[in-house]
Protein backbone atom coordinates (compact mmCIF):
# COMPACT_ATOMS: atom_id res chain seq x y z
CA UNK A 1 0.00 0.00 0.00
CA UNK A 2 2.70 2.60 0.80
CA UNK A 3 3.91 1.99 -2.45
CA UNK A 4 0.87 2.63 -4.25
CA UNK A 5 0.58 6.27 -1.94
CA UNK A 6 4.20 7.15 -2.91
CA UNK A 7 3.41 6.84 -6.80
CA UNK A 8 0.71 9.07 -6.48
CA UNK A 9 2.55 11.42 -4.78
CA UNK A 10 5.54 11.36 -6.81
CA UNK A 11 2.67 11.46 -10.31
CA UNK A 12 1.35 14.43 -8.69
CA UNK A 13 4.86 16.38 -7.95
CA UNK A 14 4.48 16.07 -12.47
CA UNK A 15 1.79 16.23 -13.41
CA UNK A 16 0.39 19.91 -11.04
CA UNK A 17 2.95 22.20 -11.63
CA UNK A 18 2.34 21.19 -15.33
CA UNK A 19 -1.43 22.22 -15.13
CA UNK A 20 -0.66 24.90 -13.12
CA UNK A 21 1.70 26.52 -15.90
CA UNK A 22 -1.08 25.62 -17.91
CA UNK A 23 -3.65 27.22 -16.02
CA UNK A 24 -1.31 30.47 -15.62
CA UNK A 25 -0.55 30.58 -19.69
CA UNK A 26 -4.41 30.08 -20.19
CA UNK A 27 -5.15 33.21 -17.59
CA UNK A 28 -2.20 35.37 -19.35
CA UNK A 29 -3.63 34.79 -22.46
CA UNK A 30 -7.33 35.53 -21.63
CA UNK A 31 -5.63 39.20 -20.57
CA UNK A 32 -3.78 39.23 -24.01
CA UNK A 33 -7.00 38.50 -25.64
CA UNK A 34 -8.91 41.56 -23.45
CA UNK A 35 -5.63 44.40 -24.01
CA UNK A 36 -6.30 43.30 -28.09
CA UNK A 37 -10.14 43.78 -28.12
CA UNK A 38 -9.71 47.13 -25.85
CA UNK A 39 -6.78 48.65 -27.99
CA UNK A 40 -8.85 47.88 -31.18
CA UNK A 41 -12.01 49.66 -29.47
CA UNK A 42 -9.41 52.47 -28.52
CA UNK A 43 -8.01 52.67 -32.10
CA UNK A 44 -11.73 53.06 -33.03
CA UNK A 45 -12.99 55.67 -31.11
CA UNK A 46 -10.02 57.24 -31.92
CA UNK A 47 -10.13 57.16 -35.18
CA UNK A 48 -13.63 57.98 -35.51
CA UNK A 49 -12.94 61.55 -33.42
CA UNK A 50 -9.86 61.89 -36.01
CA UNK A 51 -12.66 61.73 -39.11
CA UNK A 52 -14.85 64.38 -36.66
CA UNK A 53 -12.09 66.89 -36.86
CA UNK A 54 -10.72 66.26 -39.92
CA UNK A 55 -10.91 69.62 -42.30
CA UNK A 56 -12.22 72.93 -41.42
CA UNK A 57 -15.36 74.99 -42.28
CA UNK A 58 -13.63 76.32 -45.89
CA UNK A 59 -13.75 74.15 -48.87
CA UNK A 60 -9.61 74.46 -49.85
CA UNK A 61 -8.64 72.33 -46.46
CA UNK A 62 -7.85 69.28 -48.98
CA UNK A 63 -6.02 71.45 -51.68
CA UNK A 64 -3.76 72.91 -49.14
CA UNK A 65 -3.07 69.88 -47.33
CA UNK A 66 -4.39 70.91 -43.90
CA UNK A 67 -5.91 67.64 -42.89
CA UNK A 68 -6.18 68.16 -39.40
CA UNK A 69 -5.31 71.33 -36.55
CA UNK A 70 -2.17 70.48 -34.55
CA UNK A 71 -4.24 70.87 -31.36
CA UNK A 72 -7.18 68.58 -32.53
CA UNK A 73 -4.64 66.06 -33.26
CA UNK A 74 -2.54 66.50 -30.35
CA UNK A 75 -5.57 66.02 -27.69
CA UNK A 76 -6.47 63.03 -29.35
CA UNK A 77 -3.25 61.35 -29.72
CA UNK A 78 -3.12 62.17 -25.56
CA UNK A 79 -6.60 61.20 -25.21
CA UNK A 80 -5.59 57.36 -26.66
CA UNK A 81 -2.24 57.45 -24.92
CA UNK A 82 -3.83 58.28 -21.52
CA UNK A 83 -6.55 55.70 -22.34
CA UNK A 84 -3.46 52.75 -22.63
CA UNK A 85 -1.33 53.87 -20.02
CA UNK A 86 -4.98 53.71 -17.47
CA UNK A 87 -5.92 49.90 -19.16
CA UNK A 88 -1.96 48.21 -18.60
CA UNK A 89 -2.62 46.84 -15.54
CA UNK A 90 -0.11 44.18 -16.00
CA UNK A 91 3.59 45.13 -14.53
CA UNK A 92 6.16 44.92 -18.10
CA UNK A 93 2.80 46.05 -20.14
CA UNK A 94 3.48 48.57 -22.16
CA UNK A 95 1.68 50.47 -25.25
CA UNK A 96 2.76 52.37 -28.10
CA UNK A 97 0.69 54.28 -29.86
CA UNK A 98 0.42 57.20 -32.91
CA UNK A 99 -2.03 58.90 -34.50
CA UNK A 100 -1.98 60.74 -38.06
CA UNK A 101 -3.94 62.49 -40.63
CA UNK A 102 -2.10 61.81 -44.01
CA UNK A 103 -3.68 62.94 -47.69
CA UNK A 104 -3.44 60.41 -51.07
CA UNK A 105 -4.63 62.30 -54.16
CA UNK A 106 -5.86 65.22 -51.89
CA UNK A 107 -8.19 62.75 -49.84
CA UNK A 108 -7.89 62.44 -46.17
CA UNK A 109 -6.96 59.19 -44.57
CA UNK A 110 -6.96 58.92 -40.86
CA UNK A 111 -4.47 56.23 -39.28
CA UNK A 112 -4.10 55.20 -35.54
CA UNK A 113 -1.14 52.83 -34.89
CA UNK A 114 -1.05 50.78 -31.66
CA UNK A 115 1.80 48.16 -30.31
CA UNK A 116 1.71 46.15 -26.94
CA UNK A 117 4.92 44.55 -25.20
CA UNK A 118 5.20 42.33 -22.59
CA UNK A 119 8.53 43.28 -20.99
CA UNK A 120 9.92 43.75 -24.34
CA UNK A 121 8.64 41.06 -26.74
CA UNK A 122 6.03 42.24 -29.27
CA UNK A 123 2.19 41.34 -27.83
CA UNK A 124 0.17 42.39 -30.74
CA UNK A 125 -0.50 45.41 -33.37
CA UNK A 126 -3.41 47.24 -33.47
CA UNK A 127 -3.65 48.97 -36.80
CA UNK A 128 -6.95 51.05 -38.36
CA UNK A 129 -7.19 53.40 -41.56
CA UNK A 130 -10.54 55.24 -42.72
CA UNK A 131 -10.88 57.70 -45.53
CA UNK A 132 -12.25 61.00 -43.65
CA UNK A 133 -14.83 63.15 -45.63
CA UNK A 134 -17.16 65.79 -44.60
CA UNK A 135 -20.83 65.07 -45.91
CA UNK A 136 -21.42 69.13 -45.39
CA UNK A 137 -18.94 69.85 -47.73
CA UNK A 138 -20.17 67.12 -49.93
CA UNK A 139 -23.89 69.01 -49.74
CA UNK A 140 -22.32 71.80 -50.41
CA UNK A 141 -20.53 70.54 -53.80
CA UNK A 142 -23.89 69.29 -55.02
CA UNK A 143 -25.78 72.46 -54.29
CA UNK A 144 -22.81 74.03 -56.09
CA UNK A 145 -23.29 71.70 -58.93
CA UNK A 146 -27.40 72.03 -59.49
CA UNK A 147 -27.01 75.91 -59.07
CA UNK A 148 -24.42 76.01 -62.01
CA UNK A 149 -26.73 73.70 -64.22
CA UNK A 150 -29.35 76.37 -63.95
CA UNK A 151 -27.31 79.20 -64.54
CA UNK A 152 -26.19 77.16 -67.60
CA UNK A 153 -29.20 76.71 -68.76
CA UNK A 154 -30.25 80.34 -68.76
CA UNK A 155 -26.96 81.28 -70.40
CA UNK A 156 -28.19 78.35 -73.11
CA UNK A 157 -31.38 80.04 -73.57
CA UNK A 158 -29.54 83.79 -74.30
CA UNK A 159 -26.81 81.68 -76.58
CA UNK A 160 -29.60 80.33 -78.32
CA UNK A 161 -31.30 84.19 -78.75
CA UNK A 162 -28.64 85.80 -79.92
CA UNK A 163 -27.02 82.74 -82.40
Amino acid sequence: MKSKGSAQVVEMSFVLPIAMVIVLALVYLAFAMFFYGHAHNLARISINELCKNVGSDGLYWQLLGDYIEDESLKRISDNLVTSLENCSVLPGLKFESSCTVTGKLHQPIANVYIEASYFGKHIFTVSLSKVAYKPHEFACVVDFGHTIEKDFEKLKGIYDAFF
